[in-house]
């Protein structure tokens, strides 16, 4: 009898134990399906920073049909111009920024709203007024990034409309300047691809005498050097390389 009671009573020790040892991962299959929240905007900024576009796109349109207030109601149309922005439907995106602009959002949504309206219209190549907001956010934008951001596609502006050494000079002079690595990274890569793959052989030789020195002399230098060899060019390869 006591054999059998000892037995029983291991037995429910073991239940109760993997009992104790499921219940987190019960727990997690409960959470995954969570509960949306009541309010259409917070479902939708969670859905966002969650990564979940699409359906917080949803919630915004979703919330914008109904009351929303004037702060929330801007940062829904901001979300949606970033959402069609970043899904590549940039005509989209700039009517949610150009309503957003008509509300007169307060300072940082403004300059916010016109770098992602000066992107979309880069994209659109209607460089001209992609151009005139990219100057006004590299001159008036309160973070020093978002400058430099600015600064970089005006040296793209210049490398769209085949006006190499003017986009060399912009780009080099972030190069030179910026503090903030990535922008300095960027501003190389540019410059780097325009010399190899977009400058002509006279266009280099002009550069070169442009920047002996410094960046991006070399750069130039062995394109030139390239270009020679390719051109079996031996008077000028050895020149070049002396």
């Amino acid at each position: 009898m006591k054999f059998k009671t000892s037995l029983l009573t291991d037995g429910t020790f073991c239940v109760l134990f993997i009992f104790l040892i499921a219940l987190p991962v019960i727990a997690d299959e409960v959470n995954e399906e969570r509960i949306p929240l009541l309010n259409p905007f917070s479902e939708a900024e969670y859905l966002y920073h969650s990564g979940d576009i699409d359906k917080a796109q949803l919630f915004y349109q979703d919330y914008l049909g109904g009351k929303p207030s004037r702060d929330r109601g801007n940062m829904a149309l901001y979300r949606l111009g970033a959402i069609h922005e970043q899904n590549r439907s940039f005509a989209t995106a700039l009517r949610y920024y150009k309503m957003l602009l008509r509300r007169s959002p307060n300072l940082l949504l403004t300059h916010e709203t016109k770098l992602g309206q000066a992107k979309c219209l880069f994209e659109l190549e209607q460089y001209d007024e992609a151009e005139k907001l990219f100057k006004e956010i590299a001159y008036s934008h309160p973070d020093a990034n978002k400058k430099w951001e600015a600064r970089i596609n005006l040296g793209r502006l210049g490398q769209k409309r085949l006006d190499y050494k003017n986009a060399i000079e912009k780009l080099k002079t972030i190069y030179s300047k910026s503090e903030a690595k990535d922008a300095r990274n960027q501003a190389k890569d540019l410059i780097d691809r325009i010399i190899s793959k977009s400058l002509t052989k006279v266009e280099l030789i002009g550069l070169s005498k442009k920047y002996s020195s410094g960046y991006p002399a070399d750069q130039i230098l062995l394109r030139l050097i390239s270009i020679y060899r390719e051109e079996r060019d031996t008077e000028r390869f050895q020149k070049a390389i002396l």
